[in-house]
């Protein structure tokens, strides 16, 4: 499905969407550091927990640009004051869902738009064709 999306996206905007992200986010990496490390110098419990953040990132002995992109992914919904309980999964092999709970979970989704929307949404009859072999 990931491949999709990212042979998707390369279709229309005839870029490597994986690559435009990560040029983008990387752009943006060393501002957030310093924007979150600024709120973590500050007191009060969003702060706090930005600087538990920044402390797991210091004691890393690699500062690549993976070790930056993790911290700071993990630090914007603290930053932003959001519930980061659920936010952030491990995923194994074993613990992926199927392809067939994926698309039941999309089917939702695109239902709900649809009654938001007043109507049938164009890509959710685009998807039932696609996955009825039309």
């Amino acid at each position: 499905m990931e491949s999709e999306v990212y042979a998707e996206f390369q279709r229309i905007t005839s870029q490597n969407l994986p690559n435009t992200f990560y040029a983008a986010f990387d752009r943006h990496l060393p501002r957030l550091m310093a924007i979150f490390r600024e709120k973590a110098s500050k007191t009060g419990k969003t702060a706090e927990a930005l600087a538990d953040i920044f402390k797991i990132h210091d004691e890393q002995e690699l500062h690549d640009i993976n070790t930056r992109r993790t911290t700071v992914i993990h630090a914007l919904p603290v930053y932003l004051q959001e519930d980061t309980s659920g936010f952030f999964r491990t995923c194994t092999e074993e613990s992926e869902p199927e392809l067939g709970d994926i698309i039941s979970h999309f089917d939702m989704a695109s239902h709900k738009l649809a009654a938001k929307a007043g109507g049938e949404a164009e890509d959710e009859g685009v998807l039932r064709k696609e996955r009825e072999g039309r």
